[in-house]
């Protein structure tokens, strides 16, 4: 009974918490060795911890374990991957990364840190900062999980 009021559960309304930051990178592809060939399909985005690709695939259910390379522009970034499908539906496929060893872990860290570096660039040279940003940000305490809005102040 004690424990209970420990762990909380989450509500169908609860916005879902991701674990790893996910970006998406353009001409971003992984190569799936089927029975028949290899097979290329779109990145819909990919994070340290897993890849979502676009296919509609029924072979591709939850559960299912195989192993892909991550390409880029044709070149293999990062090869023979372990994955699990951990959800498939309206034409993605959701992907964790099972075990991926310590060059693999490296590569995946190099590739979304390379597209956020790229993105806060690209932002910089257009002026955007929080600044410009309209609205409320909302802060979540990770220890409490109290929610407190902030409204940047607005340019004059």
């Amino acid at each position: 009974m004690i424990l209970k009021s420990f762990f909380k559960k989450v509500g169908a309304g609860r916005k879902e918490r991701r674990r790893h930051y996910r970006v998406v990178i353009k001409d971003l592809h992984v190569s799936v060795r089927g029975g028949t060939g290899d097979v290329s399909l779109t990145v819909k985005d990919v994070s340290t911890g897993g890849v979502a690709v676009l296919s509609r695939a029924k072979a591709l259910k939850p559960g299912t374990l195989f192993r892909l390379d991550i390409t880029r522009n044709g070149q293999t970034v990062c090869a023979g991957l372990l994955v699990k499908v951990v959800r498939s539906g309206d034409g993605v496929v959701g992907c964790c990364f099972v075990r991926p060893d310590k060059k693999q872990e490296a590569t995946l860290h190099e590739l979304v840190l390379e597209e956020q570096k790229r993105r806060a660039a690209s932002r910089r040279g257009t002026g955007e900062c929080a600044a410009d940003m309209e609205g409320e940000i909302e802060f979540i305490d990770p220890w409490s999980h109290k929610s407190q809005k902030f409204k940047p102040p607005s340019k004059k």
